[in-house]
């Protein structure tokens, strides 16, 4: 069995089927015949002709008629397609290597409570908690004595400990 390389230039050629319109142009050339049937039976009077619907098909015709224009090689329709995709598309990329997609959940946190020498107990946390434990950290931290610091170990932790002095 003979197998042949088709080159790209040809693959990539339109067809020309009218003069030097396409077929996407004559398309585009017919679309305002089909607009004008629907704007002659929709709007009153119906099936009767009027000035204002003849506006309407002529406005129609200019628009879609230019979308048919070719500018270097491409459609102008083309052309307004990758500029709307252009401007559409997102303008900062937020990349976030803490995100929990594929990751494993068997993880559970847990809250620790630690005596410390010189302070009342010290609440440290990790990342999930309850609500009831999340109204218990708000309420110290609304308490006006009390003390929040924030450390962090070598392998990029972040602890935080709230004190609380006696008065």
């Amino acid at each position: 069995m003979k197998t042949a390389i088709v080159p790209a230039q040809i693959t990539t050629v339109e067809d020309k089927i009218a003069g030097n319109l396409s077929l996407s142009q004559i398309i585009l050339l017919a679309i305002p015949a089909f607009i004008a049937a629907a704007i002659y039976i929709v709007f009153p009077p119906t099936l009767q002709f009027d000035g204002y619907k003849l506006m309407l098909v002529g406005l129609a015709s200019i628009i879609v008629a230019s979308l048919a224009i070719r500018i270097r090689g491409k459609l102008v329709l083309h052309w307004l397609i990758a500029m709307t995709r252009f401007n559409l598309r997102p303008r900062y990329f937020v990349f976030d290597k803490n995100n929990l997609h594929l990751r494993d959940d068997s993880f559970e946190p847990k809250q620790v409570v630690v005596n410390l020498p010189d302070a009342n107990p010290v609440l440290k946390l990790v990342p999930d908690i309850s609500t009831a434990d999340k109204v218990i950290i708000e309420s110290m931290l609304d308490n006006p004595h009390a003390k929040v610091h924030f450390t962090s170990d070598k392998r990029g932790g972040l602890h935080v400990v709230i004190t609380e002095k006696q008065s």
